[in-house]
């Protein structure tokens, strides 16, 4: 065993210990020098090293910046010489037109020149010989085609020239006033020969004229036969009910069809800013509008009515929707329009189409029941029923034609009358609407008395040359509201495969078919190929259609799909893009978003300078490069666009997915990126090899070949430049795709 002895440990003095503590301090003291020194050394390194960093980078910027205002100074300069030479273009195309317009000795005047137009319309107006059916509609057609001509200068017009515009607004109403008045006097010399034109078997008259823009029907009853419960018009698909009471009055029933919608514009929510409201009249009765809005005091009214139920509980309520990028040259009216028409009765007057106040559109609140025009449209034009006095008929007396002469000798309206009790007093019910409750003169209406008067039932079939993508709506025209609503139906029903609508009503006048003006949006694809130097094919695929557009110089053309019946108008011929866009939207093909469509469609749009400055890149860029759609677009945010790119060849236009690359545009660079398009997750990462570039203009011609840059930089074709920009600028697939 073995001991192990330790000395103690010798106790430290208190000097000791006052010195050891003392050489700790000051240990610990240098430490936190050193370390300060270490930190400072560092923070002066650091800022330092940002000093050269933002020294490189403010160098990198302002190289950048110069570099992009190069590039934007270079695609300037020929957008400029684009603008120069469409503008010239465009005068000699007006000159050629207003020469072809002179030399064609249609007799017609220049609706653009007013002095032209009031003479026209006073003309027709002072005109009592040829008001029969047959020239009055002759004559309807003419001013249709003024009306049409007008149409087209406001869409050309720019927004600019608000006085322009107003003053063909101002000439439009004229011509409607003047086509109402035409067509109650014919259909009034009509039925003074009613008795002789009727029928020998039914013993009542029935009449039918068309002409390519209106068509007309008219009922008269003539027999008085006490058994009569309704009569159907086969020639327009239109059914009515006719009362009990009605069998034995001097009663007729017009149904007019006409393809031109002549209230929409007059509605306040037809516009972006907020117009002047009619007043209410005072009256407690609902008159029912006449065919064009203008010309007649009358209408089917409902008395002391305050509400009806619609137990059609599949109709949805209306929710509260592409002005041209580019502004086009147009010839401006000459002189002022003097309105020559003095007509109080006018439910449409000119003051209800001019836009009073600069707010915002967003600022008038909407009725519940009220059509929202910039969310829904209007198709197969305005079907018109209204119930008439029949005037005195003549009576043969042994050889004596005995005929009791009206005065004033004019067309009367009747109003249908209805007792309290058969209308639902609810208002703003979950399941019904409201009968808005209208009201008119009735000095010149005659009134018949009905004793538990109900709602008729009216069969409406739908125009085969629109299409209709879903069940469309039921609206009928306020005349004193000024609007399309809802409201004043019970038990519609819809029949797809007659393509008829089916329900009753206690409203009568202007009818019209309402549909969702962005059923077709969002895209699903685009891609817009080049052909040839002149040509490029525009591509777009949307949820109910595939659609394909071939562009060549200034005109465009629908060339699929082929087999679409109501397209058959449109197909294959060459248009100006605002006509083809007009004339797509008429057939109810709507793919031409609006300022406020995002309202209504569920997209994220894109930053718009940004997107505008793209849209004139691929314009210019079309007839090399092929553009196609990204899914990685709509995830981007609203700062970046994603799209594909690639260089079309000419000796071989097909394309591999493979050859795509996929850019990165914001509103000062634009980067090709490293990953494709079948890639999973979606990365910024870029070719660094690649200079900076501020356009994609810039960035195809430093990766494209030779015979691509040729086809680009020599002799550009402004005028396929300018109908590409205007198609996808149109349709805004950035956005909406």
């Amino acid at each position: 065993m073995i001991y192990i002895f330790k000395q103690p440990k010798k106790k430290q003095s208190k000097a000791e210990k006052e010195r050891l503590k003392k050489e700790e301090a000051e240990r610990k003291a240098k430490e936190e020098e050193e370390a300060i020194l270490k930190l400072a050394q560092e923070e002066a390194e650091r800022r330092k090293k940002e000093r050269i960093d933002a020294e490189k980078r403010r160098k990198q910027e302002e190289e950048e910046h110069q570099i992009w205002s190069a590039h934007k100074a270079e695609l300037d300069v020929i957008l400029h010489q684009q603008d120069l030479w469409l503008k010239k273009y465009r005068n000699e195309q007006k000159k050629g037109k207003k020469w072809k317009q002179y030399t064609k000795c249609s007799g017609l005047p220049d609706p653009t020149i007013s002095k032209e137009m009031n003479t026209y319309i006073n003309l027709l107006l002072e005109d009592n010989k040829r008001d029969d059916i047959k020239s009055v509609l002759k004559e309807a057609s003419n001013i249709l085609l003024l009306v049409e001509e007008l149409d087209d200068v406001l869409c050309e017009l720019p927004e600019q020239e608000s006085a322009v515009r107003h003053e063909c607004v101002a000439t439009i109403e004229q011509l409607h006033s003047l086509l109402q008045k035409k067509l109650d006097t014919a259909t009034y010399n009509l039925l003074l020969e009613a008795s002789t034109r009727a029928d020998s078997e039914s013993q009542n008259f029935h009449f039918y004229t068309a002409s390519d823009k209106i068509r007309i029907c008219l009922w008269g009853n003539i027999g008085k036969n006490p058994r009569l419960k309704s009569h159907t018009f086969r020639e327009i698909g239109c059914s009515f009910e006719i009362p009990k009471a009605l069998t034995a009055a001097d009663v007729a029933v017009q149904v007019t069809s006409s393809t031109h919608d002549h209230y929409s514009h007059k509605a306040r929510s037809y516009q972006l800013r907020r117009k002047k409201t009619a007043e209410k009249p005072a009256s407690d009765s609902v008159i029912c509008n006449s065919l064009l809005g203008s010309g007649t005091d009358s209408a089917n009214q409902v008395n002391d009515a305050t509400a009806m139920t619609d137990v059609n509980s599949n109709k949805s309520p209306a929710v509260s929707a592409a002005n041209m990028s580019r502004e086009k040259s147009t010839s401006s009216i000459q002189d002022g329009v003097e309105s020559r028409i003095a007509d109080d009765s006018l439910d449409g007057s000119i003051e209800h189409s001019l836009l009073i106040t600069d707010e915002p559109r967003d600022t008038v609140a909407l009725d519940v029941d009220e059509v929202d025009l910039h969310a829904f449209s209007t198709l197969g034009g305005v079907i018109t029923l209204n119930f008439l006095h029949l005037p005195p008929q003549p009576k043969t007396v042994k050889k004596w034609t005995i005929t009791q002469i009206e005065t004033p000798r004019e067309l009367r309206h009747l109003e249908l009358l209805m007792e309290k009790s058969c209308v639902s007093s609810t208002f703003g019910s979950g399941t019904g609407t409201q009968v808005s409750l209208e009201s008119g003169p009735e000095e010149q209406t005659q009134t018949i008395k009905l004793q538990a008067f109900q709602p008729l039932a009216v069969t409406l079939r739908l125009p085969d040359n629109v299409i209709f993508w879903e069940e469309p709506q039921l609206v009928h025209w306020s005349s004193s509201l000024m609007q399309w609503r809802l409201d004043g139906f019970l038990d519609v029903q819809y029949d797809e495969e007659e393509k008829t609508m089916s329900f009753k009503t206690i409203v009568f006048g202007s009818f019209a078919f309402v549909q969702d003006k962005y059923v077709n949006l969002p895209f699903q694809s685009w891609e817009l190929h080049p052909v040839n130097a002149n040509t490029v094919v525009f591509t777009l695929i949307t949820a109910n259609i595939d659609l394909e557009f071939e562009i060549k110089d200034s005109f465009v053309r629908l060339t699929k799909p082929q087999d679409k019946q109501q397209l058959l108008s449109v197909l294959g011929n060459w248009y100006l893009p605002w006509q083809l866009i007009k004339a797509l939207k008429q057939v109810g093909l709507n793919v031409f978003p609006e300022e406020d469509a995002v309202k209504y469609v569920s997209i994220k749009p894109k930053i718009e300078e940004t997107e505008l400055a793209l849209y004139q890149n691929m314009a210019v860029t079309s007839s090399s490069i092929s553009y196609g759609w990204s899914k990685w677009n709509c995830t981007s945010g609203r700062d970046k666009i994603i799209l594909r790119a690639v260089e079309h060849s000419m000796d071989d236009p097909r394309v591999n997915k493979e050859q795509w690359s996929l850019l990165m545009v914001t509103n000062r660079r634009v980067l090709k990126l490293k990953m494709k398009e079948d890639a999973d997750l979606f990365s910024e990462e870029y070719m660094e090899n690649l200079p900076y570039h501020g356009t994609i203009y810039h960035l195809m011609a430093k990766i494209n070949t030779d015979e691509a840059d040729a086809n680009i930089s020599d002799g550009f074709n402004y005028n396929l430049i300018d109908t590409v920009y205007q198609m996808i600028s149109a349709t805004k697939i950035i956005s909406y795709c």
